[in-house]
């Protein structure tokens, strides 16, 4: 009696990931310019990668004004660098007394492989562009000295906490910690407020404790810690 070994050969097909990096996290669009431009830079050593750009409005449906990446598509070859340049068309309609936001989608293309059975992946990335109108200008330093996110409140309404942003800028809020230095609690989600506007948060207040810490994210894209005080139903900015 014979016995037949049978080789089982299990393919798992490899990975190709897309390699272009954008220079920012957020892009500030500052009223008083035609156009601001994003560096892409392609980090791998032998492969050329498409970079394909456009943008959405807050309903996720791709727009031609008032913004528009050029080029659309372009080529970035193995360790150079290239730029995206983001014009505005028509801001006339757009309110000017408050910022308004839209999303800057980057899509990475890979090469078609020649070996068989390979994956390939396009790796796309949202970030937002905020276009901040010329009357609301601030120096870098005007912004470190009076950040606007210090005006942010949150306050108890009936079950809810209601986050409210009095300024004409978004405020976009990372984390929230009973105690410096630590996690959220639990289930705390990051969230953004438009300008002069209210949001209703999932958590309750006595949930981020007396003196919580609110960390926010400023033009740069970096973290920042600011200390909050409760007191009754109501937290805002600590005395210093």
């Amino acid at each position: 009696m014979f016995k037949k070994l049978i080789s089982l050969c299990l393919i798992i097909p490899s990975v190709s990931y897309a390699s272009l990096s954008l220079d920012r996290t957020r892009t500030i669009f500052d009223g008083k310019e035609k156009s601001v431009s994003l560096r892409v830079y392609n980090s791998s050593e032998r492969l050329p990668f498409l970079a394909q750009s456009w943008f959405e409005n807050e309903k996720g449906e791709k727009i031609e004004e008032p913004f528009i990446a050029t080029p659309p598509i372009q080529r970035v070859e193995p360790k150079q660098q290239t730029q995206v340049k983001i014009e505005k068309l028509n801001t006339a309609e757009l309110p000017q007394d408050r910022e308004s936001v839209y999303y800057f989608n980057f899509r990475q293309i890979p090469p078609k492989s020649e070996k068989p059975n390979v994956l390939q992946l396009t790796v796309q990335t949202k970030t937002k562009l905020f276009y901040r109108p010329a009357s609301l200008f601030m120096s870098g330093t005007e912004i470190s000295n009076n950040p606007w996110q210090k005006k942010l409140i949150l306050k108890a309404s009936g079950q809810e906490v209601i986050a409210v942003n009095p300024t004409p800028y978004y405020i976009t809020v990372s984390a929230i910690s009973p105690i410096k230095g630590k996690e959220s609690f639990e289930g705390f989600e990051a969230f953004m407020v438009a300008p002069f506007s209210n949001l209703s948060l999932n958590f309750k207040l006595n949930q981020v404790g007396t003196k919580p810490f609110i960390t926010y994210i400023d033009d740069y894209g970096s973290k920042v810690v600011m200390p909050f005080s409760c007191v009754n139903s109501e937290c805002g900015i600590a005395s210093e």
